[in-house]
């Protein structure tokens, strides 16, 4: 019974010698998730992979940061994802990070714009079928206008409303032609 005891004791202080070994060989990977600026990216998702193919996801917080808890020393695999960037990995990770930090920057993903012009056919016309908003004076209406040109102008502006200040065209955009010419 003794020696039962004494081969408990000493698996016991074995097993306490040797905790504190494999508590310091899990470490923490942390790690900073930038543009090409310095700019962080908040929620990107990063993912580490162990050689064997087993993967952990963290996502990077408002500060760009993200951690992974309790990773064992070794090779890993990083990929890193987010919208409009391209793809980030870094296959040769080593943990523990020499510095304890890993800094991502990602690269802005290339956009194809496309622009397409068209011409546009409104287009201003002092013919009467092709102006919608015309007005156009009848023959009879015409034979009752005065025949000095001054007076003809004066009637015509006075006719067209206030502002309407010649061919410039007023503040109601009003303008007089005659013949196709403006006055």
């Amino acid at each position: 019974m003794k020696d039962v005891v004494r081969l408990f004791r000493v698996f016991c202080g074995i097993l306490v010698l040797a905790l504190p070994a494999l508590a310091q060989t899990a470490t923490t990977l942390r790690g900073h998730v930038v543009d090409e600026v310095n700019a962080v990216i908040p929620g990107a998702s990063v993912v580490l992979t162990v050689p064997g193919g087993r993967a952990r996801t963290a996502i990077s917080a408002a500060n760009g940061e993200f951690t992974f808890q309790n990773v064992a020393p070794g090779s890993y695999t990083v990929t890193v994802g987010f919208k409009g960037f391209q793809p980030y990995t870094n296959e040769k990770v080593t943990i523990p990070a020499p510095n304890g930090f890993l800094k991502i920057e990602m690269i802005v993903e290339a956009m194809n714009v496309e622009t397409e012009v068209k011409s546009d056919d409104n287009v201003v016309t002092v013919e009467p079928d092709q102006n919608a908003n015309a007005v156009i004076l009848g023959e009879e209406f015409i034979q009752t206008l005065p025949d000095n040109e001054d007076d003809l102008r004066a009637y015509l502006q006075a006719l067209a409303g206030p502002g309407a200040a010649g061919a410039s065209g007023g503040e109601g955009g009003a303008q007089i032609f005659v013949n196709g010419f403006t006055s």
